[in-house]
């Protein structure tokens, strides 16, 4: 495990590939914010606790995957 704000994980990139039937969604717990991105599920921390309906709910049917907001200047 690393702490830190820097999330590069090629491991858990190439576990998916290998493995990509039988890995519906990555899940990483991490320092950053709650989001999804495509079959890449980030858990903040502090919600660790709360990952496994978090899952669940990512899994379920109809819920599509979203990308994290664009930061854009106006």
């Amino acid at each position: 495990m690393k702490s830190g704000a820097s999330v590069d994980s090629p491991s858990l990139r190439s576990y998916a590939r290998k493995h990509a039937d039988a890995t519906p969604l990555r899940v990483r717990l991490s320092m950053r914010n709650l989001s999804r991105d495509g079959d890449l599920l980030n858990i903040s921390l502090y919600l660790a606790d709360r990952a496994v309906p978090l899952i669940e709910r990512a899994l379920a049917p109809g819920v599509r995957a979203q990308a994290e907001p664009s930061s854009r200047r106006r």
